[in-house]
């Protein structure tokens, strides 16, 4: 059925461009799919605005967090425990810096699946992006547990 609506779809367009050649029309823009993206309703959503900020803010705390601890860092440090308490992976500082970047990931992908969600099911969007504060102060949470155990 998709492809039926799709070639449907290429077959009027093909014919419009061809009616607006033969009246002499400028050509029919394409639409960008940026400006569709920035004029989605999730956007004007002020509770959506709420989750996003309060996301944003905790991810930040991790990046500073980081930043602030960084310089007092030893040269490796326990990234990872096994279920008996012993270290499994040691690492450098700079490595640190994945955790606030994996928040960057879940972040982006939560808003956008939040916004591809939004007109059908407005809950499961801000359950996506409320989500995301969640995995912020777990990840600040488990930095802040590797920081001091270094």
């Amino acid at each position: 059925m998709a492809v039926v609506a799709w070639r449907v779809h290429t077959l009027y367009l093909m014919l419009d461009r061809q009616r607006r050649q033969r009246r002499g029309l400028p050509a029919a823009r394409k639409p960008d799919p940026l400006s569709r993206f920035a004029a989605l309703p999730i956007w004007r959503d002020p509770q959506t605005h709420q989750l996003l900020a309060g996301a944003v803010a905790a991810n930040l705390a991790v990046f500073a967090y980081v930043s602030a601890k960084y310089a007092s860092l030893p040269p490796f440090l326990p990234l990872h425990y096994s279920a008996t308490g012993d270290v499994d992976r040691l690492g450098t500082p700079p490595e640190v810096f994945m955790m606030p970047a994996i928040g960057v990931v879940v972040l982006l992908t939560n808003v956008l699946l939040g916004a591809a969600l939004y007109h059908r099911a407005r809950l499961a969007s801000h359950l996506l992006v409320g989500a995301s504060i969640f995995v912020q102060i777990v990840l600040l949470v488990a930095t802040a547990n590797i920081v001091a155990r270094a």
